[in-house]
């Protein structure tokens, strides 16, 4: 009996435990009807959890009880989420959420931060329409046979510099960059040649941008908006069309690319932007056949740096520590913050050697230069580093970052302050990506 007992025992463990349960083939002789339904019972547990672990919010849990309750009220609750997430992606910013937690503060936090930014986008772009409303714009008249205006409003001088006159008896190439010109000509053709033979409407337009050449030679940046009207007289079509200067707009959109793919602590590439810079250097290596190098750095002990001396110290020495870097690289290597006390950088056409020699300048010059003070005293700053070579015919930015990260995580478990090279290739599937939460000094994850 004893024995019974402990075989339907361990198979129940096996069950419970084992990455593979056993099946009913495999059953124990004279095991009991109760510890096959409990069995039953848990591996109808194990495959919804898994489904709930994969995504899957349809799975169907046949059992009931307690902890078959908790599970399927988990899955309401997520279902519910996601719901209202999908609400949120249509513009409604008043969902709550008040059932999971530290997950429901989180989320109600984003809700009305979106809010707030729509809101103020809003503001935004009426003071921007309210700008432009108000600008004189130029007002031309173009001959599609001469490529000549007809017409130009006074304003062309505001602009340009030039008397409508004047503007009028140059060809409307010399009023634009070469690059311009030929662009504008390209797209106007098209568009005019649609319109001619009915494939657009009557009184229809089209949108470009264009560096105009003043008179002095200097470029401005405009937008031109180009109407296709039939000439009911001649049967022929002529062109209006409205000139701005939108170099306020082109300096918004400069200094919104800059502030989208810089990290606000370090002034470095934020994840986001490194990353994609990362998968297109990728592909040009592989391309090429060039070689590539990624260094994925660790500041060494930084949680305890944060606990100890404070979040203020910690931010110093995460600015420190990245204008560091920065100075020990080539004008060539592009370095980026994955978040937390965690850097990137990718190397192009550098091999595994010279990689080593550029991550072991970098490690030696924080350890001897990234110091931070702290009420007169210094703080010893080092940083671990990992570093993998690009497999060309193999590699995807998932892969190498995995082995960059596999080869900092052996860095660190040897004791720190030191280079661990990754030479295996990885299979994909069985690694999950590691990029968690990007962020400031708020994902202190310290790795062993």
């Amino acid at each position: 009996m004893t024995q019974k007992r402990e075989s339907s025992i361990t198979f129940l463990q096996q069950a419970m435990y084992s990455p593979s349960p056993p099946s009913h083939s495999q059953l124990p002789d004279g095991i009991d009807e109760q510890t096959i339904d409990l069995y039953q019972d848990m591996l109808s547990l194990r495959s919804f959890i898994k489904a709930l672990g994969e995504g899957n919010l349809s799975a169907k849990l046949p059992i009931k009880g307690y902890l078959a309750g908790i599970l399927k009220a988990q899955q309401a609750n997520l279902r519910h989420m996601t719901w209202q997430t999908q609400r949120i992606a249509e513009g409604d910013f008043n969902q709550h959420i008040d059932f999971l937690g530290d997950f429901s503060t989180a989320f109600n936090k984003m809700t009305v931060q979106l809010k707030e930014a729509r809101q103020a986008l809003s503001k935004s772009e009426a003071h921007y329409r309210k700008l432009t409303e108000t600008m004189l714009d130029v007002i031309c008249t173009i001959d599609r046979k001469t490529w000549r205006a007809s017409f130009f409003s006074p304003s062309i001088m505001r602009l340009a510099g030039y008397t409508p006159e004047e503007a009028m008896n140059m060809p409307l190439r010399d009023l634009f960059s070469k690059k311009s010109a030929r662009h504008i000509s390209r797209i106007i053709e098209k568009h005019l040649s649609n319109f001619t033979e009915g494939k657009r409407k009557t009184d229809d337009s089209c949108t470009l941008e264009a560096q105009l050449k003043k008179k002095d030679n200097a470029l401005v940046w405009t937008e031109i908006i180009v109407h296709f009207i039939w000439d009911t007289h001649t049967e022929d079509v002529f062109m209006n069309a409205v000139i701005r200067d939108i170099t306020k707009r082109k300096q918004m959109q400069d200094k919104l690319e800059i502030q989208a793919s810089m990290d606000d602590l370090t002034g470095i590439a934020n994840r986001r932007y490194f990353l994609s810079c990362a998968e297109k250097q990728i592909h040009q290596s592989q391309t090429s056949g060039a070689p590539m190098c990624f260094l994925m750095m660790d500041i060494d002990h930084f949680k305890k740096v944060n606990d100890t001396y404070g979040h203020s110290v910690g931010d110093t020495m995460l600015q420190i520590v990245s204008s560091t870097c920065q100075q020990a690289l080539r004008s060539t290597d592009k370095i980026g913050r994955l978040g937390g006390e965690e850097f990137g950088v990718f190397m192009p056409d550098t091999d595994i050697a010279q990689g080593t020699n550029v991550a072991e300048r970098i490690r030696k010059k924080v350890e001897q230069e990234a110091r931070v003070t702290y009420c007169g005293a210094e703080i010893q700053t080092t940083i671990s580093i990992g570093i993998a070579e690009l497999y060309a015919d193999k590699d995807t930015l998932h892969s190498i970052l995995i082995r960059a990260d596999n080869a900092l995580y052996t860095a660190k478990s040897n004791g720190r302050n030191q280079i661990s090279h990754s030479s295996e290739m990885v299979e994909i599937n069985e690694c999950p990506s590691p990029w968690g939460i990007p962020g400031n000094n708020e994902a202190e994850s310290e790795t062993p």
